[in-house]
């Protein structure tokens, strides 16, 4: 068992047989494919199906068609959480900062977009999007908060308790000591559970 900062569960796509594609074909072929999609982030990412909702984003399970389909996640902000210049230049350095970050207990940024172009059944949006792309980590994981509504009151054992905090603090004492970052929405729903 490890602890990484939602379950989510594996879809299938229209897209599921993509080769992969050498640059100079790729842009052509995806603008056809993405005909074939709901929604497709820079003629790169299918979102496949909304995962999670908050306050300032929308999580979605997708798939990475010039990494020959590999599973992700793809956080795509609203316009609330970007709407002044600060905002952005906030965003900016979250970015930068989990890109360069490696633990075993963290969660593997792979990327993102301050001015993503949205593909609705293959036509371009007029608005731009941000948003981020994370690993995806299978549906065997629970986040924290979850998990303890699921023991019913319950609690953890407090050898579980000790093995999960173990991790988290090592995640923690990563970032704070070895990368000089502070985490600012540390909560159960952010702390994943295998």
């Amino acid at each position: 068992m490890t602890t990484k900062s939602l379950p989510y569960a594996a879809h299938d796509s229209p897209m599921k047989s993509a080769k992969k594609m050498r640059s100079s074909e790729a842009v052509p072929d995806m603008i056809e494919k993405s005909k074939e999609m709901k929604a497709c982030l820079d003629l790169q990412f299918e979102l496949i199906r909304k995962i999670d909702e908050g306050t300032y984003a929308k999580v979605y399970y997708a798939r990475d068609w010039k990494r020959d389909g590999r599973e992700v996640v793809v956080k795509l902000l609203r316009n609330r959480a970007t709407s002044s210049q600060e905002e952005r230049e906030q965003v900016k350095s979250e970015m930068r900062n989990h890109r360069d970050l490696a633990h075993d207990n963290i969660i593997k940024m792979h990327g993102g977009n301050m001015k993503g172009d949205m593909y609705i059944w293959g036509k371009k949006q007029d608005q731009r999007f941000v948003y981020l792309v994370t690993e995806y980590l299978g549906e065997n994981f629970i986040n924290m908060f979850d998990l303890i509504e699921v023991a019913m009151g319950n609690g953890l054992s407090e050898d579980a308790g000790r093995f999960f905090m173990k991790q988290m603090l090592s995640a923690l004492k990563y970032v704070h000591d070895e990368k000089s970052t502070c985490h600012r929405d540390l909560k159960l729903e952010n702390i994943l559970i295998d």
